[in-house]
């Protein structure tokens, strides 16, 4: 015997988001077999704080009732992670769970900016295409190479130590809940040939 389909389906069933998104998401319990007698539609948004935001701008609590309503949008928190959603629909006094729809989170579009040589004095680095609630970790370079003036934050300035190398200046970004690294190759001091005047 085949079985019949699922009363109640979410869609839409996988959701991808770049991280730093802010475009609202709309979520719709699909009444599959046209049950009626329904009452109420509950969702379950995930464990606070879930990334979410309400349509009146409010964090998302981890239930939410939109009674006879069979949508919802949620805005994405930008920076934060969000959870999956599910929904459970009430009809005639028997509750039906729905699907969980999957969220997804891409790594953002992020880069250093700032001179790949370094020959004397300082330079600015940044970090560019943040999103919001986002933090940055710079990774400090041997000191007779360089030197930060600060660690925490963008953007931070790069002062040349007096001693000719490569380094990779490193920034360690947190965004969307996940770490990530970005590199950027500068050459101080020497050669002659990228430093001269």
């Amino acid at each position: 015997e085949i079985p019949p389909a699922a009363p109640f389906t979410l869609t839409p069933i996988n959701v991808p988001f770049v991280c730093g998104s802010i475009t609202p998401q709309t979520f719709t319990v699909n009444n599959v077999n046209n049950t009626t007698g329904i009452t109420d539609h509950s969702w379950n948004l995930g464990a606070t704080p879930n990334g979410w935001l309400l349509p009146n701008g409010n964090p998302a609590p981890q239930t939410y009732s939109t009674g006879t309503v069979n949508t919802l949008t949620l805005t994405p928190l930008c920076g934060a992670s969000q959870s999956n959603i599910s929904a459970s629909v009430i009809a005639n006094s028997t509750t039906y769970n729905t699907n969980t729809s999957a969220i997804s989170i891409t790594q953002p579009s992020i880069s250093i900016s700032g001179n790949g040589t370094l020959c004397s004095g300082s330079a600015v680095y940044s970090v560019i295409g943040l999103p919001c609630n986002s933090t940055v970790t710079w990774f400090t370079p041997p000191t007779g190479l360089g030197t930060l003036s600060n660690t925490i934050g963008s953007p931070t300035t790069l002062t040349y130590g007096g001693s000719s190398g490569k380094i990779n200046l490193t920034a360690n970004v947190t965004a969307c809940g996940s770490p990530y690294s970005y590199i950027k190759p500068i050459i101080v001091g020497t050669p002659a040939t990228l430093c001269e005047e």
